[in-house]
């Protein structure tokens, strides 16, 4: 594999940073360095937060607490959604035992398709995809729990 590829948090961050997104490099569970971030909604009032990792050869980036206690049956219908959204897709976090289910959405963008252009189509997926979801369960009426940001004035 070429190493002048290889994906890192730092590239990230100056993608980024070039599109006037603010972040934050922290320590996620396990001690592994992250970059997380805020995707404002369209109601300019909330964010879902995002994160973004480098695993090996691939860009992992995901919702943080998107949708939480969503019930079991609830989170497989959900899921459902997959199929209409494109190169971004839902998961759930926690095992299928459990009754209540978190659902994140998100990519992994290999290290052989690592460029800015493609990095930003699939931004541009991931936020159209949050919108897509959350219109969904306001549609449907799911049950869950959100870990949105709040501002305190209109975001930008």
């Amino acid at each position: 594999m070429d190493n002048a590829i290889q994906p890192t948090l730092e590239e990230i961050g100056i993608f980024l940073r070039g599109y006037g997104w603010t972040f934050k490099v922290t320590t996620a569970e396990g001690g592994k360095e992250v970059i997380v971030t805020n995707y404002a909604l369209a109601d300019g009032r909330q964010g879902v937060l995002l994160t973004f990792s480098v695993e090996g050869e691939f860009v992992m980036v995901s919702t943080l607490g998107l949708l939480k206690d969503v019930p079991k049956e609830e989170a497989v219908k959900l899921l459902s959604l997959n199929d209409s959204i494109k190169l971004v897709k839902l998961f759930m976090v926690n095992r299928m035992e459990e009754e209540r289910m978190e659902v994140e959405l998100g990519f992994e963008l290999w290290a052989g398709s690592w460029k800015e252009q493609t990095f930003w189509a699939f931004m541009d997926m991931l936020c159209l995809g949050i919108d897509k979801v959350l219109e969904w369960v306001e549609e449907k009426k799911l049950t869950h729990r959100s870990e949105f940001l709040s501002y305190t004035k209109k975001a930008n």
